[in-house]
């Protein structure tokens, strides 16, 4: 069987149209973010974003960002505030179905969880969408509970977090 070869790296702008390619295949048109969005993410937040490339092009991407624990930045926001950050917030992770089974994800998390801690912040969060509890639960987040509302990121969405502590 052939070995895939595939390249983990910083995002760049010029990454940004498959990035939403891969979102549009991997997430319901509810939760998907304009170019704008993603633009101003990798603009404010160059080190924290990473995508996965392969032969066949983008296969997976993740937009992390600091945030405050318990105060999630919101769905479709560009101009989150950091101010005082303890958190690396995993805000968005997609993998292309063609790669789905390979481990990028974990490759990502990782990624972002490594780059967390060498950021001395204390916590990594998230909102689980989509059914993803269970996936972010095997990457040692727990569920957590919020006063503000989750319900522009859908139906049965969960703030998650885990400490970067040790």
């Amino acid at each position: 069987m052939k070995q895939l070869a595939y390249l983990l790296r910083p995002m760049a702008s010029q990454d940004l149209e498959a990035v939403l390619g891969v979102q549009r295949l991997a997430y319901t048109p509810d939760l998907h973010e304009s170019l704008t969005v993603f633009s101003s993410k990798l603009e404010r937040f160059p080190d924290s974003n990473w995508v996965i490339q392969g032969e066949r092009g983008l296969l997976a991407y993740l937009f992390a960002q600091p945030a405050r624990y318990l105060h999630p930045p919101p769905l479709n926001d560009c101009d989150a505030a950091v101010a005082g950050a303890d958190a690396l917030h995993l805000h968005d992770m997609a993998v292309a179905p063609w790669s789905r089974g390979l481990g990028l994800a974990g490759q990502l998390v990782a990624t972002g969880l490594n780059w967390g801690r060498h950021q001395n912040l204390a916590w990594a969060t998230l909102i689980a969408v989509q059914d993803s509890r269970s996936f972010w639960q095997a990457h040692g987040f727990c569920c957590g509970s919020l006063e503000k509302s989750l319900d522009s990121y859908g139906q049965g969405a969960r703030y998650m977090y885990q400490s970067l502590l040790g």
